[in-house]
């Protein structure tokens, strides 16, 4: 599947004969290319290596998805954390905030 987006937001924001552009703003940015390799990458060993990844609408949701339960959760400073931190980091805080509070 094509990359679609450079912010998650506006698709094909260049225009359709600017797609390698967009791909390259809207993926190959350090911190989400690495979030994608590190948590949108699966590999599967049944009898053959099977490698899935998610499209850009999925990676895109999910990253919007794990704000909206932190900034819902209404943690005091969980926002800083759901918008600088990666996925994992902002699991560890709401847990331990949850404990916290217990």
């Amino acid at each position: 599947m094509r990359w679609r987006t450079i912010d998650g937001v506006e698709v094909d924001p260049l225009g359709q004969h600017r797609e390698l552009e967009t791909l390259i703003k809207g993926l190959f940015n350090k911190e989400v290319f690495l979030s994608y390799l590190r948590y949108f990458c699966l590999f599967e060993d049944d009898k053959t290596v099977i490698k899935k990844i998610a499209g850009y609408h999925q990676f895109h949701a999910v990253q919007a998805a794990v704000e909206s339960v932190v900034t819902a959760s209404g943690i005091e400073g969980s926002k800083k954390v759901a918008l600088s931190g990666t996925r994992r980091e902002r699991a560890r805080a709401l847990k331990w905030h949850a404990l916290q509070d217990a």
